[in-house]
């Protein structure tokens, strides 16, 4: 890329995968003229063209080459053969007017910056609700609506409707095993509590900045990683006090084990597990 720009800036555009907001990467484009552009968070479906009209055709393509070989139902195909097939796939799906049609949909070449907000815009026209009649199993939407913790009260009226259900031998209806994965969902996310704010980390450093390419980001994302790396160091010397010889011996066996496996299958991809 840098001999093909011939020393003159160029613009990069890239999602917030992990290896490209690095220290390293950062500073490489600094040194070779590139600008680095990040892309918001969760938008890289509206603005990156590999996502907008390469990736799906690209699976198109990949599925119908191996058709033949899913509906043997093989539990392992040979890499060769995956390969074979996606060099057919990408030879058909990455054509120059798909290519076109990807940067165009991301309107970002020709610039056109109303292509990606028309997509995000909602339906606003509001859904007719059907009439239906209410029922006891009513109580079960009104827990885990939303992120917040349940009512207490409704949260007890619902058990009590569950406990009664299950002990009546009745086949659960839909209601009930709804309410029973909601349930179970919402105590696992009790019991890791909630997702805590970030207050460290090069990801902090980098919130709200799009435009990276400054030696300022470069050397504040390079001393966060260097404190990530320190924080992590002395977490594992502290995991690692209690470990006996005896069990990293086990591990080495196990590990030896499954070097074993994995060099009979190391041509072979799993496509599907019984």
């Amino acid at each position: 890329m840098v001999n093909k720009a011939n020393g003159q800036q160029r613009l990069l555009i890239c999602d917030g995968h992990d290896s490209h907001i690095s220290g390293s990467f950062i500073a490489h484009c600094l040194q070779n003229r590139i600008t680095l552009l990040i892309l918001p968070p969760h938008t890289s479906h509206l603005l990156q063209p590999l996502d907008v009209a390469i990736f799906g055709p690209l699976k198109k393509r990949l599925t119908a080459a191996l058709s033949h070989l899913n509906q043997a139902q093989l539990v392992r195909i040979q890499k060769i053969e995956w390969m074979e097939a996606y060099i057919q796939a990408r030879s058909e799906a990455c054509t120059q007017q798909n290519i076109e049609s990807a940067w165009r949909g991301a309107g970002l070449f020709p610039f056109n910056p109303q292509r990606a907000l028309r997509t995000m815009v909602l339906d606003t026209t509001p859904e007719l609700e059907r009439p239906r009649t209410p029922t006891e199993f009513d109580i079960f939407d009104q827990v885990f609506v939303n992120s917040s913790p349940p009512d207490a009260t409704s949260l007890r009226s619902a058990n009590e409707l569950l406990n009664s259900s299950i002990n009546s031998d009745a086949i659960p209806t839909t209601p009930v095993r709804r309410y029973i994965r909601k349930l179970t969902a919402g105590l696992s996310n009790f019991k890791h509590g909630k997702r805590t704010n970030r207050t460290k980390g090069k990801r902090v450093v980098l919130k709200g900045q799009f435009h990276v390419s400054t030696q300022e980001l470069c050397d504040a994302v390079a001393a966060a990683e260097k404190d990530t790396k320190t924080r992590a160091r002395k977490r594992r010397k502290k995991k690692g006090k209690g470990i006996s010889y005896e069990i990293e011996s086990e591990g080495d066996i196990e590990e030896g084990t499954q070097d074993e496996f994995e060099s009979d299958t190391e041509d072979c991809i799993i496509v599907d597990v019984e």
